[in-house]
């Protein structure tokens, strides 16, 4: 039988707030601070009394014992940062970016990356070893990458098949962990995303983070890299973007990475980068269009 609680202590209900459940306790958020990147994971001090928020640019807020060691937010990084795990003391924490890139702070040791390696699909999140010697990355096709002790780990690897994954954790031991997949049936609507959007006008939480936004609007996170990586993987690339139905994905050429908005059926998309800002716009207020294609997950 599923339990579903309320929760038990909450902050301002905003877009990036900390709730806290059971006996855990909450010892602040980020809910009234203006942020240039939104949350993108978190993780609690050993004895339970702090917690730290990571950005998706790197940026590190510290709560209750939680002590800041620093952080990649002054650097310009390749992709964005997804994830965080601690150390079994909590006086160190690493990050992990989408492209297998590692970065530790405090003393948290550094025992690999997958940063030179050509990935199919982004990192989606990372799991520490219980003893803090090792660590697993996993990406959203299911390949896993293992590092210090995991790497003598006995488990089988996930099959090729497995997608759509989105976190990993580990077991009791070294010895094995789980992949958590998105179920494709309980993603967004169309309608929804566009709900997300409305929601949000006016916020430049998301801005150069185009593709990130129609992601967590559609219900999923760093399926791809980019707009230009998402217009490319499309196989239903459809040119006619005058005529984008609702909820399609519109494309752009604006740069490198590309642009991509959700169309709104009328002759408007609602995006991000709207004089910095998430507001609506006539279709053709980007550069370049390439197409729209079908909503996506």
């Amino acid at each position: 039988m599923l339990a579903v609680s309320a929760p038990a202590v909450k902050a301002d209900a905003s877009a990036h707030d900390v709730y806290a459940f059971g006996s855990a306790t909450f010892f602040g958020s980020t809910g009234t601070t203006p942020l240039s990147h939104p949350i993108v994971g978190m993780a609690a001090t050993p004895n339970g009394r702090g917690y730290r928020l990571v950005a998706g640019d790197g940026g590190i807020f510290s709560f209750g014992d939680a002590r800041f060691y620093g952080s990649t937010g002054a650097i310009a990084l390749n992709q964005p940062i997804v994830g965080m795990t601690t150390t079994p003391t909590g006086h160190g924490y690493r990050l992990v970016a989408a492209d297998g890139g590692i970065f530790t702070f405090g003393r948290a040791p550094f025992f690999g990356s997958a940063g030179a390696v050509a990935l199919a699909a982004p990192v989606v999140g990372m799991a520490a070893t219980p003893s803090g010697k090792g660590y697993r990355l996993a990406t959203r096709d299911g390949r896993v990458f293992e590092f210090g002790d995991a790497s003598a780990s006995r488990t089988t690897r996930p099959a090729a098949t497995i997608a759509n994954v989105v976190a990993i954790a580990s077991g009791p031991n070294a010895r094995g962990y789980w992949l958590a997949t998105a179920d494709a049936s309980s993603t967004a609507t169309a309608e929804t995303a566009i709900a997300w959007y409305q929601a949000r006008i006016g916020s430049t939480a998301f801005e150069g983070l185009c593709e990130t936004a129609v992601e967590n609007a559609y219900g999923t996170r760093e399926a791809y890299a980019n707009a230009r990586a998402d217009w490319q993987a499309r196989p239903d690339q459809h040119p006619d973007w005058q005529h984008a139905p609702r909820g399609a994905l519109v494309f752009y050429d604006t740069s490198a990475d590309g642009h991509v908005a959700i169309s709104l059926g009328d002759g408007n998309v609602i995006s991000t980068a709207v004089n910095h800002r998430i507001g609506v716009v006539p279709i053709g207020y980007f550069q370049n269009p390439l197409g729209w294609a079908g909503s996506p997950w």
